[in-house]
C-alpha cells in the first residue's frame, strides 16, 4: 500500500482503462486519481477490503450508506487544509476501537475519572454482582457488555478508521488517497508529499491552496 505510482506513465485511455478496472462504470470514475486506483488494486490484492472503501466513495456520492456516522470534515490546518477526509471503517477495525473505550489506547481521550482502566474495573465487577457463579448466562453478560455494547457505542459516536482524502472543486469530490489515521505532524508531511507525487499532475487545479 506504500508503494508510490509516480514512476508509471499512462495515457489518458490507458488511465480510464485502469480506473474502469477498479471502478467499473462509476459516476465520478474521472475525478479518482490513479494512485488512488493503483493502491485499491493493492489492497484488494493484500486484504481485499477495496470494496469497503469504494463503498464509501459511493457513499460521499449519495449512492450508498457510509461505513461509519462520523462525517467528512475538512483539515484546519496546513499541510493537509485545504483537503478533506473522511473515516472509513474496517472489520480490522473493532479491536483498535475497543482499545480507545476501554483505554487501552489513546488514554489521554478518557476522562480522568475513567483512566488507569477504572472503567473495566467497574464493568467486571458488576457482571460478577449480577451472578453466583461462571455460567453460561455469565459469559454471555460480559461478552456484551465487554464487546457488544462497547462497539456500537463507539459506532453510534463516530468510530475511529482509516482516512479516504480528498478535495473538492467546484461541488465536486476528488478522490485522491487511502490511509491509515494521521497521528502526527511528521504523518501529515509525508501525506502532503505523497500526494503531491501521486495526485498534483492529474488534477493541478486540486493543489492551488495546498
Amino acid at each position: 500500500m506504500s508503494q508510490s505510482p509516480n514512476m508509471l506513465s499512462l495515457d489518458v485511455d490507458q488511465q480510464r482503462q485502469l480506473k474502469r478496472l477498479v471502478l467499473e462504470d462509476r459516476p465520478y470514475i474521472d475525478r479518482v486519481s490513479v494512485g488512488l486506483c493503483l493502491l485499491l488494486l493493492q489492497i484488494r490484492q493484500a486484504r481485499n477490503e477495496d470494496g469497503i472503501i469504494i463503498m464509501e466513495m459511493d457513499a460521499l456520492e449519495g449512492l450508498a450508506p457510509t461505513s461509519t456516522r462520523r462525517p467528512a470534515s475538512k483539515f484546519l490546518h496546513p499541510p493537509l487544509a485545504p483537503l478533506w477526509h473522511k473515516h472509513v471503517f474496517m472489520p480490522r477495525h473493532v479491536v483498535s476501537n475497543l482499545g480507545v473505550h476501554w483505554g487501552f489506547l489513546n488514554k489521554q481521550h478518557l476522562p480522568v475519572e475513567e483512566q488507569g482502566n477504572k472503567r473495566l474495573d467497574r464493568m467486571i465487577n458488576d457482571v460478577f454482582s449480577r451472578h453466583d457463579e461462571v455460567t453460561d448466562d455469565f459469559i454471555r453478560d460480559i461478552t456484551a457488555e465487554f464487546i457488544d455494547k462497547p462497539f456500537w457505542r463507539r459506532m453510534d459516536d463516530g468510530a475511529t478508521g482509516d482516512w479516504l482524502i480528498f478535495a473538492q472543486h467546484q461541488s465536486q469530490n476528488y478522490y485522491l488517497h487511502y490511509t491509515e489515521h494521521s497521528r502526527s505532524a511528521e504523518d501529515d508531511v509525508r501525506i502532503r508529499d505523497y500526494l503531491r507525487r501521486t495526485a498534483m499532475a492529474e488534477f493541478p487545479f486540486l493543489f492551488e491552496e495546498a
